[in-house]
Parts: C-alpha cells; sequence; structure tokens
C-alpha cells in the first residue's frame, strides 16, 4: 500500500541536509493513507511551518476524508499536517470516477491552487465537463485558506486531456498540460497528443491557449516563469 509519507520524508531528508545535519538520521517519520491505496505527488512547506500533501487515494477512511466514487476510483485528496506530520485537516475532492492530481501552489490571496485531470460529470467535478464520462479533461481548482473549493473549471475536448503545472502570473494563472481534443476549448491541434498551454483569469476563464507539437506525441510537463 502507497502512502503519502514518502514525500514528506524525502522533503524532511532535505531540510535536514540544507541545515548541516546528518541526513541519514531518521527525524520522524509518519503513514498517512486508509484503507486502500495512496499516492502523493507534491508538496508545500507553509509559512507556519505546517505541510500541505496533494496526492490521489481510493481510501475514504483513516487519514483520507470520505471518496467521492465508488472504492476502486481515485479521489484528489489533500491533507494539511503539523511540522511534525501530524494531521490537522483532510479534505477530497472528485466525482464518480476517476481523478489524478499533479501540482498545488500558494496564491497571492492567501488560498491555493492546484491542477491535474477529471474523468467526472458530478461531485464536486460540475458544471463543465467536456468529454463522455471516464474521459480525461484538464481540472483546476481553487481553494481558500481552509481547503475549501472557491471555484473549479474542467478545460479540453471530447477526447483525453491532462494537466500538470500551474503559475500564478499577472491577470491571473498559466497552466500546462496535454491535449488529444480538437474540439471544445481546444484550437490548433496537430495530431496524437500535442502539449497544451493555456492562460486563464482569477476566476478561471480562458483568456488564450495553444497546442504545440507536430505529427506525433507531445507533452506538456513543468513550467517556468522568465523575466519578461
Amino acid at each position: 500500500m502507497r502512502r503519502l509519507a514518502y514525500i514528506l520524508f524525502y522533503l524532511l531528508l532535505w531540510r535536514i541536509a540544507a541545515s548541516g545535519q546528518n541526513p541519514t538520521v531518521l527525524q520522524w517519520q509518519k503513514n498517512l493513507g486508509g484503507i486502500s491505496d495512496e499516492y502523493a505527488v507534491d508538496l508545500l512547506v507553509l509559512s507556519d511551518g505546517n505541510y500541505l500533501v496533494l496526492g490521489s487515494s481510493r481510501s475514504g477512511n483513516g487519514d483520507i476524508a470520505p471518496n467521492h466514487g465508488a472504492p476502486s476510483t481515485w479521489d484528489i485528496s489533500l491533507l494539511k499536517t503539523d511540522p511534525a506530520g501530524n494531521l490537522i485537516w483532510k479534505k477530497s475532492y472528485g466525482g464518480s470516477y476517476n481523478e489524478s492530481a499533479s501540482k498545488i501552489i500558494p496564491t497571492s490571496d492567501g488560498g491555493f491552487i492546484f491542477i491535474g485531470s477529471s474523468a467526472s460529470a458530478d461531485g464536486d467535478v460540475v458544471p463543465g465537463h467536456h468529454g463522455f464520462a471516464s474521459i480525461s479533461d484538464v481540472w483546476v481548482v481553487k481553494l481558500n485558506a481552509a481547503g475549501n473549493i472557491s471555484w473549479q473549471k474542467s478545460y479540453g475536448g471530447a477526447l483525453q486531456d491532462y494537466g500538470s503545472d500551474i503559475l500564478e502570473t499577472t491577470g491571473g494563472y498559466i497552466f500546462s498540460g496535454s491535449t488529444n481534443s480538437t474540439d471544445g476549448d481546444v484550437t490548433g491541434y496537430h495530431g496524437h497528443g500535442d502539449t497544451w498551454v493555456v492562460k486563464i483569469d482569477y476566476t478561471g476563464n480562458i483568456l488564450w491557449q495553444r497546442c504545440y507539437g507536430g505529427s506525433q506525441n507531445e507533452y506538456g510537463a513543468t513550467l517556468t516563469a522568465t523575466t519578461d
């Protein structure tokens, strides 16, 4: 069973090494999860020293908030812990089908925003799903400081779309991912899967979008802000 503790553990080793301590001396470890599978994809160190752990889970008990779908489906899971890894609060986001998380960042209003993918058209993922049920859209979710949803939007078309990274920038946010769609929010598709970059405003409305690629497969991963 995979647990959300791994990313906390590696961050702890990095912080110990940066402080000049011996990184091979274990300070603490935590297993965070429920009865089924969990995995972590990202972690934030907050200004008060607490942690946010973003991942996906098929559980609905233990350290994991209730699951939105059947026991075999994946929800996005967000856990807040104190500096010692003790659970402060837990959230699950999703619908009847599978959701997966990729990246979470703090926002200038004191909240957070995460990006991932969703195949649901119910639960937290309404309205706006573009494809058939079980076909993934890019899913962007804006949270307040307590982890409650302020707004959420699905982006894509009739085929598979995936979100990978997100940044806050002038006038809103920009995200990267990949698309296999030729309709809906997607224009300029080249074929077989393109890198997809989308600029949205502070409430999730699309300002512009671009497909990058050629006749074969491309996939967008991380974004970096430039000086201009």
